[in-house]
């Protein structure tokens, strides 16, 4: 696995699209939030949730990996099953290099009309970054706790 400290994570809040190749469905927004998984550091695995604006709503990210900004992860619909003719969604994609924006392409096998008739359906996505992990990871140093003290100790007294 490549990676470092130029190489920004994928983990925090994305809002993007996915489209058909077929274009005879309409796009499907998404936001994701997506955390990094096992050893701490850039890159590596990552997992997290997935909330379509769709019929099928809720999934879950597997076997993600960021291998420098190369990203593939695994989409399962948490409400649905094989026989409604959903399963597990490939993704594969870039990171931008400002790793504010990842494109790639998905591909699925649906399965048509019975046990073994299957058809592969994919297409393109696309998604922006809204918020990053590292703005969120803030450590606070002894003049911000000082701060905090002073205004928990000015409020407790009215």
């Amino acid at each position: 696995m490549s990676g470092g400290a130029d190489i920004p994570s994928v983990a925090g809040g994305w809002l993007g699209t996915y489209y058909y190749d077929d274009r005879t469905r309409m796009p499907v927004r998404f936001e994701a939030t997506l955390r990094r998984e096992g050893e701490a550091g850039r890159g590596g695995r990552f997992g997290g949730t997935i909330l379509d604006d769709g019929d099928l709503g809720e999934a879950s990210v597997h076997k993600g990996v960021q291998d420098g900004l190369v990203v593939r992860f695994t989409k399962v619909y948490e409400h649905a099953n094989v026989w409604q003719g959903v399963v597990p969604v490939r993704y594969q994609g870039t990171l931008s290099e400002d790793g504010k924006r990842m494109t790639g392409n998905w591909q699925l096998s649906e399965l048509h009309g019975g046990v073994g008739r299957r058809a592969r359906i994919g297409g393109t996505w696309e998604a922006r970054r809204i918020w990053s992990a590292e703005s969120e990871e803030v450590e606070i140093g002894e003049p911000e706790v000082a701060a905090v003290g002073r205004e928990l100790a000015t409020a407790g007294s009215h």
